[in-house]
Order: C-alpha cells, then sequence, then structure tokens
C-alpha cells in the first residue's frame, strides 16, 4: 500500500514539474535548478511521512514552542 502511495506522490510532483517545465525556461536555468531543487526535498519529506507517519510534524515543534513559552509567562 506504501509503495502505491510513494508511486502516486512521484507522479503528481513529476506531472507538476512538465507543467510548469516550459514557464520556468523564460526566467532562466537558476530558477529552474531551484525549483527541481524543492520539488526533490518535497518528494523526500512526502516519502518520509508516507514511511513514518508517526515523526512529529511542523504543528507539534510550534505547539511545544508555544507551550514552553505559555508556562514561561505564567510563572
Amino acid at each position: 500500500m506504501k509503495v502505491v502511495e510513494i508511486v502516486g506522490v512521484t507522479a503528481l510532483l513529476l506531472l507538476l514539474y512538465l507543467y510548469e517545465r516550459p514557464k520556468l525556461k523564460e526566467n532562466g536555468k537558476k530558477v529552474q535548478k531551484s525549483f527541481f531543487a524543492f520539488i526533490v526535498f518535497d518528494w523526500f519529506l512526502a516519502v518520509t511521512l508516507i514511511l513514518f507517519p508517526k515523526i512529529p510534524g511542523p504543528g507539534d515543534l510550534i505547539d511545544f514552542i508555544y507551550k514552553s513559552i505559555g508556562s514561561f509567562w505564567e510563572t
């Protein structure tokens, strides 16, 4: 089941890249490389969350920070 999800994410990001590529060619190589780097980074994050769904996300980090600040202000 996880393989299907990974293939789906890969196909979705590939379609996104192919859709945006003609527009990116007008902006130069630097923009193309940075967009490709973001696509690879997003793929890595998506696959990591598919394989390890119990990893704390960014929302958990924000909750931790605000709980720490809240307890500091209460004392």
